[in-house]
């Protein structure tokens, strides 16, 4: 299947349909880190990597939105005077990239809750975070990053036009 849209448009749209579908699949917690993981990472790298890209984030306006929503599962643990809405993401990136999760499951064997342990550096500093989500609250988190990174994204295209 071709991409007819720009590839950050047609990305976020297949992925909110993805993560709608979540709950279908036998192994929803790893589809839904997937999903995150991508959502995560596009903004990202197009921040590093490009900056005439329409996804270029003045003033770090969806790193907040995104890291307003994700406060409520995370603590950090080493670090705070440095953390920044970026750094924050980063470090959740990280741990998904980086296998530091451990998944808890409930009296049926059924993965209930997922600890994601996450860090990133700067030159003098080690930032670390511990995220814990219900498989509910990753559902929540991810769908709303989705909706975040596709009004940013349309909001832009409208300016440029």
């Amino acid at each position: 299947m071709e991409y007819k849209k720009p590839f950050d448009v047609e990305f976020l749209n297949r992925t909110q349909e993805l993560i709608k579908d979540a709950g279908k699949t036998k192994y929803e917690v790893t589809f839904l880190l997937n999903c995150l993981l991508g959502l995560i990472c596009l903004p990202i790298e197009i921040y590093k990597e490009d900056i005439n890209s329409s996804f270029r984030l003045e003033n770090d306006e969806v790193f907040s939105a995104l890291t307003d929503k994700l406060n409520c599962y995370v603590t950090i643990t080493e670090g705070k005077d440095y953390i920044t809405p970026y750094t924050k993401l980063r470090c959740l990136r990280n741990g998904i990239a980086h296998l530091a999760m451990e998944a808890f499951p409930n009296d049926e064997g059924k993965v209930d809750k997922i600890e994601i342990k996450g860090s990133t550096r700067g030159k003098n500093h080690s930032i670390k975070c511990i995220f814990n989500f219900s498989v509910d609250s990753l559902k929540d988190f991810a769908a709303f990053s989705a909706e975040q990174l596709q009004n940013f994204i349309e909001s832009k295209t409208k300016k440029i036009q």
